[in-house]
């Protein structure tokens, strides 16, 4: 009878599992501040801003002026002395829309609505208390647009009898489509709106004295609020939400997630942000003569994920005893998994051929599968086996035949790999990457794959008899469908088409050269973050961004998943 030495292998590393997502919950936010000292001549009375590629118009107390990108004055629009304080500007390609309410409690009762056409500064039609809205529109706040609306914030106090409403006009007309609100705090009624913004198919309007900023579809069906103390502004900028609070200014995403808001000394109560040339330029409503800066830039946001990710952790194989049968060909293995945080394991052993060197890289052309268990021992292979409990495994070697590999003597090693119950083929931390600057939002995995990576997996489908592959004496083939009969891997290395085909057993596809490129830069555009990695995986030389993203090294296979 042949005799076979037999060794145990511990610690496979067989970690067949998918993480669960981790990185959009360890996000922080940052926004930075800086004063604008000279960038636009603005007075202490500028009251509202605008901007094309090659202008900037400044509203102030009596007019308009506009500037070139360097500062010169191109044009001053004087009003006559009924018309002042323009409190928005707007445009689009033809036209100027301006919203003006005059100095509150002056005597001047001239407020209202113009629009101009932009070559020639011809007025196209205009609205005001004594032009066809008597006293409703008696105290307009602010003003936003979409491609055919004006949306007008209207409010005052009680003692003007003023509407506390939202008006939407059509741009080309000047008529009134729909308006909606009134004084009171029902969610569709107003308390003092004193700013308006669209974004998509939803308005957003700060209901200063209510306390919110709500959330009306653009037909005036209200949706939501946020609470917000005493809220003088809104805007919707790309994936952001800023709000000029009388405690400062507050950043929420379009969840209603608050992100970020600015410290005390930072003073920005009553900011109201716009944005210019792909940045956030923030001028200040109120209080503005005793501040020296008459406007500040907000940079950001930069972020990074915060401590460890809450990491489920993967099985443990132990071979705690391995021995051959005395004169015949049965190999007794019994084992134990541990596992932190699952009852139950899915557990498949492979037996492995040592050359007589006694070197050794498990691969698969020195791999045995293990098919035959004697004495009702099969049962602790598969599924839902008993974790922190002893299990015995007898198998039948000759009827297996081991003799195939090894007539004579030799020695074997045998490694019990174990998968928990969650889905997946390899161990995939994916990042949840925000929706940034353009970019849709990104899932994609943390740490690049490595040809290594996919070697326990071959031995994982061949230990569990997986039907889609064959072993032969070349190596792991396909059996059956779109792959079949393609060699899939040889050795220790994955062929082009093995990875193709695990990716679509994992229901994920390989990341585009833009998409990779888009988790490299993260909230950084233009920028690839190196910073040291703080946890592992990766290994500790690796370098990471500020979500822990791996930019270096570069080699390597990253992967986003199929819907």
């Amino acid at each position: 009878m042949n005799k076979h030495r037999t060794t145990g292998l511990l610690g496979m590393g067989v970690f067949i599992a998918t993480l669960a997502f981790g990185g959009e919950l360890g996000i922080t936010y940052n926004w930075t501040i800086e004063p604008g000292e000279s960038a636009f001549p603005m007075e202490w009375n500028s009251t509202t801003f605008a901007s094309e590629s090659n202008r900037v118009w400044v509203g102030e107390n009596e007019w308009y002026k506009v500037y070139d990108r360097t500062n010169n004055l191109l044009q001053t629009v004087h009003y006559d002395n009924s018309i002042t304080w323009p409190i928005r500007i707007l445009m689009d390609d033809e036209n100027l829309y301006i919203l003006y309410r005059g100095q509150y409690g002056s005597g001047n009762n001239e407020r209202g609505l113009r629009v101009f056409r932009k070559s020639d500064l011809s007025v196209i039609w205009s609205l005001d208390k004594w032009n066809g809205l008597s006293n409703d529109f008696y105290y307009p706040e602010a003003m936003a647009m979409d491609d055919q609306y004006l949306y007008v914030a209207n409010t005052g106090d009680s003692r003007d009898g003023a509407k506390h409403n939202i008006y939407v006009i059509d741009k080309i007309t000047g008529s009134t489509v729909r308006s909606w609100g009134g004084l009171g705090s029902l969610p569709e009624q107003f308390n003092q709106p004193y700013d308006v913004a669209v974004s998509e198919n939803l308005l957003y309007v700060a209901d200063r004295l209510n306390a919110q900023v709500k959330i009306f579809t653009k037909s005036g069906s209200f949706i939501r609020s946020i609470p917000v103390p005493s809220p003088w502004s809104v805007s919707v900028i790309g994936d952001f939400v800023y709000v000029g609070a009388s405690d400062g200014l507050r950043i929420y995403d379009k969840n209603d997630n608050l992100l970020w808001r600015s410290s005390p000394e930072d003073a920005l109560s009553t900011v109201k942000a716009y944005q210019d040339q792909g940045r956030i330029l923030l001028l200040k409503l109120y209080n503005r003569s005793n501040d020296p800066y008459r406007f500040h830039w907000l940079t950001g946001p930069i972020y990074r994920t915060l401590g460890e990710a809450d990491f489920n952790q993967p099985p443990v194989p132990v071979v705690s005893n391995l021995e051959q049968r005395q004169g015949i060909g049965v190999l007794d293995i019994d084992y134990t998994i541990h596992d932190e945080d699952d009852s139950v394991s899915t557990v498949y052993p492979l037996a492995f051929q040592v050359p007589d060197s006694g070197t050794f890289t498990p691969n698969l052309t020195n791999c045995i599968p293990m098919r035959t268990f004697i004495e009702g021992t099969d049962t602790n292979t598969g599924s839902n086996i008993l974790v922190g409990t002893s299990h015995r495994l007898s198998w039948d070697m000759m009827a297996d035949g081991i003799q195939g590999k090894i007539p004579d003597f030799g020695n074997i090693k045998v490694a019990v790999m174990a998968k928990d119950q969650r889905e997946g083929m390899l161990d995939l931390h994916f990042l949840q990457i925000p929706i940034l600057n353009g970019n849709p939002a990104l899932t994609i995995n943390r740490v690049p794959l490595q040809d290594a990576d996919f070697l326990p997996v071959w031995l994982w489908l061949i230990a569990s008899n997986d039907g889609a592959v064959d072993l032969t004496t070349n190596g792991v083939v396909a059996a059956g469908g779109f792959y079949d009969g393609q060699m899939l891997a040889t050795g220790t290395n994955t062929t082009s088409n093995g990875r193709s085909f695990l990716f679509e057993r994992m229901n994920v596809r390989e990341a585009t050269a833009q998409e990779i490129q888009q988790a490299k830069e993260a909230g950084t555009p233009g920028t690839v973050q190196q910073w040291p990695a703080l946890r592992t995986p990766p290994d500790r030389d690796a370098k990471v961004n500020a979500i822990g993203f791996v930019t270096e090294p570069t080699n390597g296979w990253w992967v986003v998943p199929l819907p």
